[in-house]
């Protein structure tokens, strides 16, 4: 099951280059679970879109924060089609919540309006029943890490079944 979030170019690329700032910030993520959803949103905006290797991204990027702070939700997200699993559904919507409510590392005004339409996307959905430690530790297994977010060559005790990874750590 999929959640789909239907966004306009104007937003998809306001969320891109929010998500690029936030990799590239020294701010720690108070989930790091929710990588996979940012990742999502983010690839599906830029396997469609040639903004992000334009030569005036910055004009365009500007120009497309202008667009959408006038017109703000009203317009229909017609452009991009972003599709979450219900796991990274679930993370984002709890990380997005507690980015809400705490201020976290989003100042930007800007960025909360297709941050909303994500929210309210995954509301419409409903995720009743889904389990939110379950949700973060099959997310953290497709990063390689333990539940606990911890790598998996970290834990200690841990084997890679890979000989590769056991070379590469340095373990026989």
């Amino acid at each position: 099951m999929w959640v789909q979030v239907r966004m306009t170019d104007d937003e998809a690329l306001i969320i891109s280059d929010w998500i690029y700032q936030l990799e590239n910030s020294d701010d720690l993520l108070s989930d790091e679970a929710v990588w996979p959803a940012l990742y999502r949103i983010n690839g599906a905006f830029e396997a469609v879109s040639p903004l992000i290797f334009a030569p005036d991204y910055g004009e365009e990027l500007e120009a497309a924060r202008v667009r959408v702070l006038a017109e703000g939700r009203d317009r229909e997200g017609i452009g991009t089609l972003i599709q979450l699993t219900v796991d990274e559904a679930l993370v984002l919507a709890h990380w997005l919540r507690n980015l809400r409510d705490s201020g976290g590392p989003l100042s930007d005004e800007v960025a909360w309006v297709p941050l909303r339409r994500i929210g309210d996307a995954i509301e419409t959905k409903g995720l009743d029943g889904a389990s939110l430690p379950a949700a973060r530790k099959r997310l953290f297994a497709t990063m390689g890490r333990s539940e606990d977010g911890v790598p998996f060559e970290d834990v200690p005790g841990y084997q890679p079944a890979c000989e590769a990874t056991r070379r590469r750590l340095g373990r026989r």
